[in-house]
């Protein structure tokens, strides 16, 4: 939707530097809006696996945390169920917190993937895999039925000229 420019009354990101330079750019087209971080809207935490590619990941650990979603992704890492936990109550504080306003979050493809369960009524164990593309846009509105919210666009990368080619996760 080319030349789209919603009102955004507040700019939150994740404490990961990728996240905050991507909101310190996305900060200017928004009147200047003061970037807020919450420590909460990180992707899960991977402890022993951070930094390793899939396939390094493979040989060194057993992928166990999509069917037992109370263990950890690796020594030290946290689980899917304490990743939805720690990210859905980070969400719900937001809209909680700020009633009535319209906040951009700028966050990651985990994190999107909680909200879209969470806001959905989805569980965790849903058979569905997102596929999140990096500086997509995801659009929830809250409806006038508490707890009810209506997607509006999901995975929308206009914006970028375009649908990027779908490619695997990088190592």
């Amino acid at each position: 939707m080319q030349g789209y420019e919603p009102k955004v009354d507040a700019l939150w990101s994740s404490t990961l530097p990728r996240a905050i330079e991507t909101a310190d750019l996305l900060s200017p087209s928004l009147g200047g809006l003061k970037v807020h971080t919450h420590p909460d809207l990180v992707e899960r935490r991977p402890g022993e696996a951070d930094g390793i590619g899939y396939q390094e990941f493979g040989s060194l650990f057993e992928w166990t945390s999509d069917f037992h979603p109370h263990l950890p992704l690796a020594p030290g890492g946290e689980s899917l169920a304490a990743f939805s936990y720690r990210t859905g109550q980070a969400l719900y504080e937001l809209v909680e917190g700020y009633p009535g306003t319209t906040m951009m979050v700028v966050c990651h493809g985990g994190v999107i993937d909680i909200a879209m369960r969470l806001f959905m009524g989805l569980g965790m164990n849903s058979q569905f895999v997102l596929w999140t593309l990096n500086t997509s846009i995801t659009e929830f509105v809250t409806t006038d039925e508490p707890g009810v919210w209506r997607l509006v666009r999901y995975n929308d990368s206009a914006h970028l000229g375009g649908l990027p080619p779908r490619t695997e996760p990088a190592d």
